[in-house]
């Protein structure tokens, strides 16, 4: 039986909010992620010191962590994270 439910998932997800509040209270900085493979559904809760870590966190999580490390792919993996990091910021000024 697959304990992985929309309902857990939708649980879980609670939880990791809940988290997510107490750790920005502290000053860290969170994102949380879902990603559907087709090994399954996943959620995280990337945590770090600053805004752009946590975003590369979220971007290495979404493309791979090791398209970072290679040659080609650093190049695509930094264009990922500034992008993304340039929406979260439009994001911020629309709240």
């Amino acid at each position: 039986m697959d304990s992985f439910t929309p309902e857990n998932l939708a649980k879980a997800t609670e939880i990791l909010e809940q988290a997510r509040a107490q750790l920005q209270a502290i000053g860290l900085h969170c994102m949380l992620s879902s990603t559907s493979l087709p090994q399954g559904l996943s959620v995280s809760l990337h945590v770090a010191q600053t805004e752009l870590a946590v975003v590369a966190a979220h971007v290495a999580s979404g493309q791979g962590g090791s398209l970072a490390h290679t040659a080609d792919g650093q190049r695509h993996f930094v264009s990922e994270v500034a992008d993304m990091a340039a929406d979260l910021a439009i994001d911020k000024a629309r709240r």
